[in-house]
């Protein structure tokens, strides 16, 4: 058994993945430094920690320390209910989401936000609580339930239940909740009380009810288009409600 970073609601937390700190494709890694537990509370934070990490055996420098944790324990079924307030700033990209404790796929995005990442936004925001409104296309706040078991089959189903943009249920200046329900027969999730997922369809719950269990993740995450710059925005604008802490606030899990 892995020791844990630290133990929260129930559940114990490693730094990062299972399978590592670090991902060939970004400019991120995953680091204890950038995380902290305070008063029950989680906070996933940012940093510029330049680090030489070897992935796949390939050297590589990454710039940026982010908060990311996963749970050692694994749910199946049940009702899991997450408190959070989301990062402010551009580039930025928290999720909370599930994962196959063996494989990937499958995954099922509980939240994923992504903030201006796209260089043909219409518009820049102008202020903290649209910062994940800068043009439909370019939020990417939505639920989506990741199949297959390659990557080719999982491209091909990607998001299948995404039914317009969820982003307005999801608040930036607000405490959020997300819940997931999950039986045999149906996968649900509600975004502060909207539903925004309602998947009954047996060929894709046989990807997770075939699971032996998935783990939790939270994480903080930036994007590849994210600079010092942007980190220096969210500090020199803390007074208008900027910040690069995703905090969890809460987070209850209730096996069926």
């Amino acid at each position: 058994m892995e020791t844990p970073l630290f133990s929260l609601y129930g559940f114990d937390w490693r730094v990062g993945r299972h399978w590592g700190i670090a991902h060939p494709d970004h400019i991120c890694y995953n680091s204890a430094d950038t995380i902290m537990v305070d008063n029950n509370m989680i906070h996933l934070g940012i940093k510029h920690e330049p680090k030489e990490i070897v992935v796949d055996g390939i050297p590589q420098l990454y710039p940026y320390s982010v908060g990311y944790v996963s749970s050692i324990n694994t749910i199946k079924y049940g009702h899991l209910t997450v408190d959070f307030k989301l990062p402010i700033g551009m580039h930025l990209w928290p999720a909370i989401w599930l994962t196959d404790v063996k494989t990937w796929p499958p995954e099922l995005d509980i939240m994923e936000a992504w903030s201006g990442e796209y260089e043909w936004c219409s518009s820049s925001p102008k202020s903290p609580s649209r910062i994940y409104r800068v043009n439909w296309l370019a939020n990417k706040i939505y639920p989506g339930v990741v199949l297959g078991t390659c990557v080719d089959e999982k491209h091909g189903k990607s998001y299948r239940v995404f039914r317009g943009s969820p982003a307005c249920y999801l608040k930036t200046d607000k405490t959020n909740r997300c819940e997931l329900d999950w039986t045999e027969d149906r996968i649900q999730v509600w975004y502060n009380g909207h539903r925004v997922v309602n998947e009954s369809d047996p060929e894709v719950l046989k990807y997770f009810n075939g699971s032996e269990g998935m783990e939790i993740h939270l994480n903080n995450y930036v994007t590849n288009s994210f600079r010092n710059e942007d980190l220096k925005e969210m500090g020199d604008k803390q007074s208008k409600g900027y910040t690069s802490d995703f905090q969890i606030l809460n987070l209850v899990y209730k096996k069926n």
